[in-house]
C-alpha cells in the first residue's frame, strides 16, 4: 500500500501538531488523512487506490477557526455568497493544482454552475467563482469558521474543463465568511465606492 504525504497551505492554525481520526464513509471509503504541524496542512493520499466514484464530505472540526466578529454560529444557507479558502489535489499524484492562496474565493453556495453564473450576473460581480455544484452544496449548513474535507469523484459532469474529469480530487475548505446577496450587494457597492475614491 501506497501512501504519499503532501504538504501543502499554510492557514494560520496556531495549533502546533493536530491530525484528523480515520473516518470511513458507511460505503468504506476512507477518507485521506489530514494532519497539521506548525501551521502547514498534509494530505496523506493512497494514490496506489483507484480514483473514487462517489463525492464524499467530512467535517474536520478539529481545523475549525474562530468565526469574524459577529459572525459566530453563522449558518450558511442555500444562495448565500460565502468566502472559502482551499487547497484541491489531483487524487493520481497528490500534486496541488488549485489554491485560493492569501485570498479566499466567493462563490454562491448550493447551486449549479448555471445558478451561480446567473446569481454572479445579477450581482454585477466579476470577482465571484462558480465551482462544482458537489462544493457548492457542500458548505450548506456550514457555520462561518469550519473546516471541512470534499473529494470530487471521477466522472463529474461539472468539473471545470481545465481538470482531468477521469481523476479524483481532495480538497480542504475554510469557510471564512458567509453573506446574503442584499449583504453582498452592500459590500460590492462599498469596494466600488473605495476604488473610485
Amino acid at each position: 500500500m501506497k501512501k504519499y504525504l503532501y504538504t501543502t497551505m499554510a492557514i494560520g492554525l496556531v495549533t502546533l501538531c493536530s491530525c484528523s481520526k480515520t473516518e470511513t464513509a458507511a460505503d468504506g471509503f476512507e477518507f485521506p488523512e489530514v494532519t497539521v504541524e506548525n501551521g502547514e496542512i498534509n494530505v496523506a493520499i493512497d494514490s496506489s487506490e483507484p480514483a473514487p466514484s462517489w463525492n464524499y464530505k467530512r467535517r474536520l472540526e478539529q481545523f475549525d477557526m474562530q468565526a469574524p466578529a459577529g459572525k459566530e454560529g453563522r449558518v450558511v444557507a442555500n444562495g448565500d455568497v460565502v468566502k472559502i479558502k482551499y487547497q484541491m489535489r489531483q487524487w493520481k499524484t497528490g500534486a496541488v493544482i488549485d489554491e485560493s492562496g492569501s485570498y479566499p474565493v466567493e462563490v454562491v453556495a448550493g447551486k449549479t454552475p448555471d445558478e451561480q453564473a446567473e446569481i454572479l450576473a445579477s450581482l454585477d460581480a466579476v470577482i465571484l467563482t462558480t465551482v462544482p455544484k458537489f462544493l457548492a452544496e457542500a458548505v450548506v449548513g456550514a457555520e462561518v469558521g469550519e473546516c471541512h474535507q470534499v473529494v470530487f469523484s471521477k466522472g463529474m459532469v461539472d468539473l471545470p474543463d481545465m481538470y482531468d474529469s477521469e481523476d479524483g480530487y481532495v480538497l480542504v475548505a475554510h469557510v471564512e465568511d458567509a453573506y446574503t446577496t442584499a449583504e453582498y450587494k452592500e459590500i460590492l457597492a462599498q469596494r466600488f465606492a473605495q476604488n473610485n475614491n
